[in-house]
């Protein structure tokens, strides 16, 4: 099995990729960075796996839902910016695998068939990588427990 590398990525503020005639100029390295990131891998992943501490809880939260919904969580933008859509699929087979590993270090984790990929802010840098658009996804929300 190849390896690929680990990315640590900004999502920025809000629904930016979906904004950029208004905040283009403000994000525009950030853009361009994500944009090369498919280059950068040479090919495309059999699924992405987003850490993410955009919401925390007590438990690591791995999302397993084949279809993960979209969660507007943000206010105050653009009516277009509540229709966007994110339409890759979900990826069971590797939320299984995350919740092995997690039970295997003795981490509390719960299920969730809602996805923190599928709000607009971590799914931003894969929605802005091209290939990466239809790629599947699971997520896992960081657990604040787990911090000591």
């Amino acid at each position: 099995m190849h390896a690929l590398p680990s990315y640590f990525l900004s999502h920025g503020g809000g629904p930016w990729p979906f904004m950029m005639d208004q905040v283009g100029h403000l994000y525009g390295q950030l853009d361009a960075s994500l944009r090369d990131i498919p280059r950068q891998l040479g090919v495309t992943p059999k699924a992405v796996l987003v850490i993410t501490a955009h919401w925390e809880g007590r438990d690591f939260t791995v999302s397993s839902s084949a279809r993960p919904p979209m969660i507007y969580d943000y206010g105050g933008f653009p009516p277009h910016t509540y229709e966007v859509q994110y339409k890759a699929p979900g990826a069971p087979e590797l939320a299984a695998q995350v919740k092995q590993l997690l039970d295997a270090g003795g981490f509390s984790r719960r299920n969730s068939i809602r996805s923190a990929a599928s709000t607009t802010a971590p799914s931003a840098p894969c929605i802005r990588c091209i290939r990466m658009r239809t790629c599947p996804s699971c997520s896992c929300r960081s657990s604040t427990a787990s911090i000591r």
